[in-house]
């Protein structure tokens, strides 16, 4: 398992400086992006990748809290090597009200690859028959997040396959959700087809708070 670490500094630049030190190591090239992070490839290790998140991506850096607290080993999350948090101290917290955007989540974890896709046969509103792209992870990822918060109308389907994952989403959801409280509107399960890769045939849940 790993250890979430924090790195304190006084200044906005050393804080950029100190992350500079991964983002700019040799063999590190940009991979893929998305809301809150930019993902980089490894030449050193082809099997890991640098995750850089923003600090206003408070989800993700209480799921990280979690899986580090709890010591939670489950094939449903990511294998993480390393975490670092860079963080502005709390007098600089106190004198900018935008700290969380000049701080960054730095992550090296296990190179995960995107779900699988079917060609679904439907049909436009003028009865004209077309072929659409449509994962069956966006259907899972729904039964299971409604599953947690109560809806058992795919019990069955959940049950048989994916009560590792339930179970552990129930535990982490409640320690994760007392431990935000004071931040308001992050303590809640965000699971979407949009926050779930694939090891192999296995599906990773690689951010489920928000």
């Amino acid at each position: 398992m790993f250890k979430l670490t924090t790195l304190q500094f006084d200044s906005h630049e050393a804080l950029l400086k100190a992350v500079r030190v991964h983002t700019h190591q040799s063999g590190v090239e940009w991979l893929a992006e998305g809301a809150y992070a930019v993902v980089y490839s490894l030449a050193q290790n082809p099997n890991e990748v640098m995750k850089v998140s923003g600090g206003d991506d408070q989800g993700y850096l209480n799921f990280l809290k979690t899986m580090d607290t709890l010591a939670i080993s489950n094939p449903y999350l990511p294998v993480i090597h390393e975490a670092i948090h860079f963080r502005l101290t709390d007098a600089l917290r106190k004198e900018n009200g935008m700290w969380q955007h000049k701080e960054r989540i730095v992550t090296y974890m296990e190179k995960l690859s995107q779900p699988p896709k079917l060609i679904r046969r439907d049909y436009d509103k003028h009865g004209h028959l077309v072929r659409t792209s449509w994962p069956p992870v966006k259907t899972w990822a729904s039964w299971v997040s409604n599953y947690v918060h109560g809806d058992v109308r795919h019990i069955k389907e959940l049950k048989l396959v994916h009560q590792e994952l339930i179970v552990l989403l129930k535990i982490a959801l409640e320690f994760h959700t007392a431990e935000v409280e004071k931040f308001k509107g992050y303590g809640k399960l965000d699971l979407h087809a949009g926050n779930v890769m694939c090891r192999g045939k296995q599906f990773v849940v690689t951010d489920p708070f928000a």
